[in-house]
């Protein structure tokens, strides 16, 4: 724990991690065909590959419909064009929206800064393109909560800007950063929780480094059941602050004790599909 500390204390000498957007595709599970767009605060202005299109306030209703592998945009029912690509770009002090898709229905999530939409073959990919401290805040409350004390949110807020410099590159090929996913960092969106707010502005700038001033895997997890193992036996890559620690917090959660119960054809189907050469018995 105490080397932990110090590597904090580096990264807080050596890095000077200015302002800066990132993009985390999100609703990524989904193959997006229709959403509503509202401004809840700001303003915003539509931008298409012609340009820009319309400057819209937070009584403007924006419709886009994947039509014809384009992008259809109508503005209180009325079309305003069909484009192959379309950002909302906030221009207020200070701006977040409101997405609702109505196909497939979800519910209703609210995001900080800008939105981007690109095309795929099926629909299509929503980017919330963020200020990288708003983004964090979303991240800390989807991974933890509001419950904490204020200095476990500063906490975790590090682990998980860490994290996400880290892996800028997890979804390059999917012309974003990260996504929304647990697989990279859960998110669900912008956070009104104000004490989890202030821990990520509090902290900004903060990562934690290695004795090589390189950013740590920054592994964390909901429920250890009060051991963790050696990077090693899990990644195949030993990492000298990834050890074998008991942690005996864990065993006082309510995620410490479960169970899945699978029937055996099911379990049979799964790994024989993935080794061919298991006999079934």
């Amino acid at each position: 724990m105490k080397a932990v500390y110090l590597f904090l204390f580096l990264a807080i000498q050596a890095f000077n991690i200015r302002a800066e957007l990132i993009n985390i595709g999100v609703f990524a599970d989904y193959s997006v065909q229709q959403f509503e767009f509202n401004a809840r605060a700001g303003s915003y202005t539509i931008f298409t590959e012609k340009g820009r299109l319309k400057e819209i306030s937070p009584q403007d209703i924006i419709m886009l419909t994947y039509l014809n592998k384009q992008i259809e945009i109508k503005h209180n029912k009325i079309s305003l064009g069909q484009f192959d690509k379309v950002s909302f770009i906030g221009t207020g002090w200070y701006n977040h929206f409101k997405i609702a898709i109505k196909s497939p229905i979800q519910k209703e999530h609210r995001y900080d800064d800008n939105l981007k939409i690109q095309l795929t073959n099926k629909g299509f990919q929503l980017i919330n393109n963020i200020d990288l401290d708003n983004y964090i805040a979303g991240v800390v409350e989807a991974e933890v909560g509001t419950r904490p004390v204020e200095e476990y949110h500063k906490l975790q807020a590090i682990i998980c800007r860490t994290y996400a410099l880290a892996n800028l590159k997890k979804h390059f090929a999917d012309g974003y950063n990260l996504c929304d996913r647990v697989h990279c960092q859960a998110y669900h969106g912008k956070t009104f929780f104000d004490q989890i707010s202030k821990a990520s502005q509090s902290t900004r700038g903060e990562v934690i480094v290695d004795s090589d001033i390189e950013l740590i895997t920054a592994a964390f997890h909901s429920n250890c059941g009060g051991e963790t193992v050696k990077s090693g036996n899990v990644w195949s890559k030993n990492l000298y602050y990834l050890d074998e620690v008991m942690d005996t917090f864990c065993l006082k959660t309510s995620n410490a004790h479960w169970e899945k119960v699978i029937p055996k054809v099911n379990w049979i189907n799964y790994v024989t599909a993935r080794a061919p050469q298991v006999q079934k018995k």
